[in-house]
């Protein structure tokens, strides 16, 4: 009986430790300037792959400040706080091209809610710019003054 326990806890521990090992891999990209050159089709958290927003926050005050002012000047600053219902599931920081200026894009949602409940945005680090498109139902709302190519570009988000 010993000899079993003593095999589960060992494989246990050992999946453990693997599953802890991919999930925080070691990314380089820690900036918004540096996820202007990010890999889009490398694996999230790793290398040069595009960083998750919420990566680039703890790293980069100007990317953190910047969205924390356009959202609450939205009056989303609630939904958007360290733990706001917006804090759910997000798409990595790609850059896009938009009428010849190159853009972060990205989007969250609310956990099980992604489809009524979602925000998607552009940020561009050069500028500190940052628009969005907020969705709750089939209520809309602009964040900043997204000119109509980005509107576009977030409508198809």
């Amino acid at each position: 009986m010993n000899l079993c326990i003593n095999n589960l806890t060992r494989r246990t521990i050992f999946s453990l430790l693997l599953i802890s090992g991919y999930g925080y891999a070691d990314s380089n990209i820690v900036t918004a300037e540096q996820a202007m050159n990010c890999n889009t089709a490398a694996t999230p958290g790793t290398g040069d792959a595009c960083p998750y927003p919420l990566d680039v926050e703890k790293a980069d005050e100007s990317f953190r400040k910047t969205v924390s002012r356009a959202m609450e000047k939205a009056g989303l600053g609630k939904l958007w706080e360290n733990e706001g219902i917006l804090r759910g599931p997000q798409t990595p920081l790609e850059p896009v091209a938009i009428s010849g200026v190159t853009w972060l894009r990205s989007s969250s949602c609310e956990q099980h809610n992604c489809g009524e409940h979602y925000i998607a945005y552009l940020y561009q680090p050069n500028l500190k710019a940052f628009v969005g498109l907020y969705s709750n139902g089939g209520k809309k709302l602009l964040i900043g003054n997204p000119d109509a190519d980005q509107l576009r570009f977030l409508q198809s988000q």
